[in-house]
């Protein structure tokens, strides 16, 4: 009997025999964007295009031997946000249609660094040279005009910097260090 995994905006559920997977598809539970996996799968597949039939069986020389069961498909896969199609969270970008894997630990919509932001600060604070390089030139005038507001606004903002806490102008966290 065929166990299958669903993935549903990234999230796994299973597994579910495929008389339940059968029925869930019927009472539509499952919404059109799920995607399914049963172990010989070489990869999740949209709902829409599976058949339920039964498993081909596999001559028996190419079984395994009998034990526990192995671990349950990768989790983290999620749909590319250009083409649909399930891709790892470890891929930087959509090996079918390159869009950026927006779900990657590295990514950073935005191209500032936190090191040279922290440098900036801690050197050049009381002028504002850490926001003028994140893009913020209202603010960072104001800190020339105010001296940092009297030492105050370069010690919280050195803090915001090292927690990673602080965003460029578009409002986007820079969480690259380097």
């Amino acid at each position: 009997m065929a166990l299958w995994y669903i993935s549903v905006g990234g999230e796994q559920r299973g597994p579910y025999p495929t008389e339940q997977l059968r029925q869930m598809i019927a009472e539509a539970s499952l919404p059109p964007d799920a995607f399914a996996w049963r172990d010989g799968m070489a990869q999740w597949q949209p709902l829409s295009q599976l058949e339920l039939g039964p498993p081909q069986l596999p001559p028996l020389s190419s079984l395994p031997p009998p034990g526990p069961p192995g671990p349950p498909p990768n989790p983290a896969m999620f749909p590319c946000r250009g083409c649909g199609r399930p891709i790892h969270l470890s891929a930087v970008a959509c090996p079918h249609c390159g869009a950026v894997n927006e779900h990657h630990p590295g990514y950073s919509p935005t191209d500032k660094r936190i090191l040279i932001a922290f440098v900036l600060c801690f050197f050049l604070g009381g002028l504002g040279m850490h926001r003028f390089y994140v893009g913020k030139w209202g603010t960072a005038i104001l800190m020339i005009v105010t001296l940092a507001g009297l030492g105050i606004w370069w010690l919280v903002d050195m803090i915001i910097i090292a927690t990673g806490n602080f965003t460029d102008r578009d409002g986007n966290k820079i969480t690259v260090w380097l």
